[in-house]
């Protein structure tokens, strides 16, 4: 992947949102942890419902040509050549969720009702007993 290719920004984008996104925790204190798991599960799915994934595969990187190239064989004073055509291959695609943004400030909105709040620093511990 080229970081400096304008093409692979929106994959590069998705790759550090889906990182950020990973690293949120929420703190309720007396909840367990199936407490919790619950909760959180019952928000996802009421952002879903809500804000359906609208997915759209966007490339990442260039394509390239493969050169055409011909081979011969010489049969005694003759000589028999094949040209082979070069081949394209495309760039890869990604697919990127257009609405995962909108539906994880649902799931946060639905969070804070049910009395969570976001854990400070980027990798707090799950919630559990007292917690």
């Amino acid at each position: 992947m080229d970081a400096e290719n304008p093409a692979t920004a929106p994959a590069l984008l998705a790759v550090a949102v889906s990182v950020v996104a990973c690293t949120t925790s929420w703190t309720k204190p007396g909840v367990t942890e199936q407490e919790f798991e619950r909760d959180k599960a019952a928000c996802i799915a009421d952002a879903y419902s809500q804000i359906p994934p609208a997915v759209e595969m966007y490339p990442v990187g260039s394509g390239y040509a493969t050169p055409a190239y011909t081979t011969c064989t010489r049969y005694d004073n003759a000589a028999t050549c094949v040209t082979y055509p070069g081949m394209y291959t495309p760039p890869m695609a990604v697919p990127i969720d257009l609405n995962a943004s909108a539906r994880d400030t649902v799931v946060d909105a639905c969070m804070y009702r049910k009395g969570y709040q976001k854990a400070e620093g980027p990798a707090a511990p799950a919630p559990g007993p007292g917690r």
